[in-house]
């Protein structure tokens, strides 16, 4: 008689364990889904930070350009001034000159 009960009393602990693990699986299937969900969500957001990102790249480079270009014509602009100044000196001592 006790041979069964243990052999009712299985079924029924295989039928629990078999609930319960069909519950973790529910739960596991869930998780993974979620984690799915976010790893798209993720992508998609590197994504748009990698665009922005090779925005302002080209925006620094565009930007360190007329900055040099900009710095050339300063030097450029310097050189020039420079240049009239001795031009105007050498003009000016001739003049001192002229009118000794």
């Amino acid at each position: 008689m006790n041979s069964d009960v243990r052999q009712n009393q299985q079924p029924d602990e295989v039928e629990k364990r078999i609930a319960i693990l069909q519950e973790h699986l529910i739960t596991i299937r869930r998780n993974h889904e979620q984690i799915l969900s976010e790893n798209k969500r993720l992508r998609e957001v590197a994504r748009l930070a990698e665009g922005e990102l090779r925005k302002r790249r080209e925006q620094i480079e565009r930007l360190q350009l007329e900055h040099h270009n900009s710095e050339s014509k300063r030097l450029e602009a310097k050189s020039r001034i420079e240049k009239t100044i001795e031009n105007l000196d050498l003009l000016a001592a001739e003049s001192a000159r002229s009118q000794s």
